[in-house]
């Protein structure tokens, strides 16, 4: 079954501290964050359940990333993780190119170290290089989540999924951003929609949606979708990496021309 999750204060509160989660959000905004506020907590939270049922904050041990852009989200996961493993097209990363407060020294990745042992590769998370290179960063481990914000097409999305969710342990999670079904989405090439809704039931999957739209706007977007792993999902992803797919679009979605530093 489908669940239709928002933010919990109550629960947010026992998981991530008031302090802690305020922290984690200034940082975000300064890394001009592309998701929403209420979806991106009750993300998190599911992420420090893994570590400690018992809600009380503990970061995980490692956190696979694709795609960063100015890396709102990679610094938001860096405080709840131990390692972070970053994916992204640009050679060198957008937030390196800025200081962190803005006249400071520190740029985006020393800032982000910070935090967690971090590190990023490139270029294309859909080539077997770059997969390989993970593989060999992870020398063995499992990871406790994977956060799929790439590649937007249907192809892409689907390709992450199916080629590094093998890597999550079982009982991690899979995140999948941009899951809405709406024409804002469309025309800036989003497709994740039509992914997820061929994945949503087959594995369980979870809804993480926040309905206020974007600000002065009546369009829809964001959205987290999220996948409990495990072995036997695990036996079917490998089993339908075989299967046809559509042609849904090819387009990397440039979140930031809707998305950057909105603030819920």
């Amino acid at each position: 079954m489908i669940g239709r999750k928002v933010r919990n204060e109550e629960n947010f509160n026992k998981i991530i501290p008031d302090v802690k989660g305020r922290e984690i959000w200034d940082d975000a905004i300064k890394f001009r964050i592309q998701q929403k506020q209420n979806e991106w907590f009750t993300f998190l939270n599911e992420i420090c359940k893994l570590s400690d049922p018992e809600w009380i904050f503990e970061p995980v041990d490692i956190i696979i990333e694709i795609g960063s852009y100015d890396g709102g989200s990679t610094v938001a996961l860096s405080h709840v993780t131990k390692e972070l493993i970053t994916i992204d097209l640009e050679p060198t990363p957008r937030f390196d190119e800025f200081g962190y407060p803005e006249d400071s020294d520190i740029k985006g990745s020393a800032y982000i170290r910070k935090n967690c042992k971090f590190l990023m590769t490139q270029p294309n998370s859909h080539n077997v290089t770059t997969f390989e290179e993970v593989k060999q960063i992870l020398n063995g481990r499992k990871v406790d989540v994977l956060f799929i914000n790439g590649d937007n097409s249907y192809e892409g999305v689907k390709q992450d999924f199916n080629l590094y969710s093998e890597l999550v342990k079982e009982g991690g999670l899979v995140g999948v951003h941009s899951i809405i079904r709406s024409n804002f989405h469309e025309q800036y090439n989003c497709f994740v929609h039509d992914f997820w809704d061929e994945i949503k039931v087959k594995y369980d999957g979870v809804e993480i949606i926040d309905d206020f739209p974007l600000e002065n706007t009546n369009a829809e977007w964001g959205g987290i979708g999220l996948i409990k792993i495990t072995n036997e999902l695990l036996k079917t992803i490998e089993t339908d990496k075989n299967q046809p797919t559509i042609d849904k679009g090819s387009s990397i979605l440039d979140n930031s021309s809707y998305m950057g530093g909105i603030n819920y």
